[in-house]
């Protein structure tokens, strides 16, 4: 296999900044995501194209906080292991304007353990790369990602019927 940028900060520790799409992108920067993990103990597995987003000098911890679920410790379910509830949904909203990032009602339908979403607006992008730095693709059909940790491993293609692989992301 070459080697590939998403992969190689995907090893890392930390969790990594997407533009996600469901179809196929060929323009430059674009890789195939394949069976990242998330939903919790749901097991679900996202699929698709990712473009790797390079964040700009001291946003690695904020976003990190946000890979960690910090945003869901005043929750009754202090985490998104066993599902995401409307409460999570609305204090991650919260939490993301703390942050001067922005997620529609809409978009955070699709918040789930592994894989959290923000809108894939250009001032989200400033947000995180600075201006000036904006990846200069296409963000029709796409959504900003940060990838995370999940609870349990992602499970194989032959153990998961298509519809449930994602099923949450552009509803």
């Amino acid at each position: 296999m070459a080697w590939s940028a998403l992969n190689a900060a995907m090893g890392a520790e930390e969790p990594v900044v997407i533009l996600f799409s469901t179809t196929e992108r060929t323009d430059e920067g674009w890789e195939v995501l394949s069976a990242h993990a998330c939903g919790g103990f749901a097991s679900k597995r996202l699929d698709g194209w990712a473009y790797l987003i390079h964040l700009r000098e001291g946003l690695v911890s904020r976003i990190a906080a946000i890979a960690q679920e910090r945003f869901s410790r005043s929750c009754l379910a202090p985490n998104l292991n066993r599902g995401v509830s409307l409460e999570h949904q609305i204090v991650y909203k919260s939490y993301l304007r703390e942050q001067y990032l922005s997620v529609s009602y809409e978009t955070a339908a699709g918040l789930m353990q592994g894989a959290y979403p923000l809108d894939a607006t250009k001032s989200n992008l400033t947000a995180l790369v600075g201006e000036g730095h904006e990846p200069t693709t296409s963000l029709e059909n796409t959504q900003l990602l940060i990838l995370g940790y999940n609870c349990v491993p992602a499970p194989s293609l032959t153990e998961l019927s298509p519809e449930v692989s994602n099923q949450a992301l552009f509803a």
